[in-house]
């Protein structure tokens, strides 16, 4: 979101905070299957809900129940955008297009203050 809509529209942002804080805490209470169970079958089609269930287990540390990204968190995440951006470049200028992915969207770290509120 843009700082404009945020300062202007602070009662939404803090709903989709709480939304976002609460569903962090219900994958720290859950399993990675139970979580699957939940998913709609498109969501890990190309994958199968075996290897989704399996990947989900090993990363499932990186979500924090609180909301709240670790002061390492932005040079970290930094990092990582850094990473996948060379890969992608690298793809590009392989000739080979853009390439096909399902990520989701990266980690709104400029909340933590409203997260901290959404506990």
């Amino acid at each position: 979101m843009m700082p404009d809509y945020d300062n202007k529209n602070p009662q939404t942002l803090q709903k989709l905070v709480n939304a976002y804080v609460k569903t962090l805490k219900w994958i720290d209470t859950h399993t990675a299957a139970q979580i699957a169970d939940e998913m709609l079958a498109d969501y890990y089609a190309d994958v199968g809900k075996a290897a989704y269930i399996s990947a989900l287990q090993n990363e499932k540390g990186i979500y924090n129940p609180s909301g709240i990204m670790p002061p390492d968190g932005p040079p970290t995440n930094v990092k990582v955008l850094m990473h996948h951006l060379h890969g992608l470049l690298l793809h590009l200028r392989a000739g080979l297009g853009i390439p096909k992915r399902k990520d989701g969207p990266p980690v709104p770290h400029y909340l933590t203050a409203m997260a901290e509120r959404g506990r």
